[in-house]
């Protein structure tokens, strides 16, 4: 896939909140990779509403392949990526996680694959999580029982990253999800438009900087439009 008209090949989506402790070497480690891969590339680093240093962190991080967005109050990881596709020139998008639980590498990885095999969306399929026992828990039913039980598939590992596609497919899937219901949106909605889906085994790590700002809450939350997902697709097929 070459360079066309000026756009870069990929735009990778970086959302970041409250990560000070993460933002430099993430961003950092993402040029480093694909440039010396030798891809149009663009990274597009977003301040999802962050009230520690972030902000100034990224601001200081801008370059003609760093392209830094503020939104001022974190309306969600979806609505982060979303403000950075509409922004974003490449042919492809894509996203990952700003954490530094995922390797650099992994995006150039899953973005080769998707070009080489013709696919129109790759993501990461995490191995290795180093989870503790609930959190693999949580994972397993969810993957194994809520897609199949109120989706109507079985998905695999829906929120592993990175996620590139093609801007076709971008385009066709027309999301308006903001939470974290943003990862299964996409999946639900690339299987049930015939997309060419493939993945690539991602080694998570454990975070060793910052803390999650995964909370209770927002289990519900994605609980709630798991179910309102569902009752939307029933609707549409009547």
């Amino acid at each position: 896939m070459s360079e066309k008209k000026g756009k870069p090949e990929l735009s990778i989506a970086v959302p970041f909140y409250n990560e000070e402790e993460n933002a430099k070497t993430v961003v950092k480690d993402l040029v480093s990779v694909l440039g010396k891969a030798g891809i149009g590339f663009e990274i597009i680093a977003v301040d999802n509403g962050s009230v520690d240093a972030t902000t100034q962190i990224l601001d200081t991080l801008q370059s003609d392949k760093v392209k830094v967005i503020h939104v001022k109050k974190n309306k969600g990881f979806g609505n982060g990526i979303l403000q950075a596709w509409q922004v974003a020139r490449g042919n492809c998008l894509g996203y990952t996680c700003g954490d530094n639980e995922i390797d650099a590498i992994a995006v150039l990885r899953v973005f080769n694959k998707l070009v080489s095999t013709n696919l129109d969306l790759c993501k990461g399929r995490r191995v290795s999580r180093g989870y503790g026992f609930f959190r693999r828990l949580e994972s397993m039913v969810y993957n194994r029982l809520f897609c199949p039980l109120f989706l109507g598939y079985q998905l695999g590992d829906v929120n592993g990253y990175p996620k590139i596609m093609t801007r076709d497919c971008y385009n066709a899937l027309k999301l308006s999800y903001m939470d974290s219901f943003f990862d299964t949106e996409i999946m639900v909605k690339a299987v049930r438009k015939g997309f060419r889906i493939g993945d690539v085994a991602v080694e998570y790590r454990k975070r060793k900087k910052g803390k999650s700002s995964v909370k209770f809450y927002i289990a519900l939350e994605f609980l709630k439009n798991l179910i309102k997902f569902r009752m939307g697709l029933l609707f549409r097929k009547t």
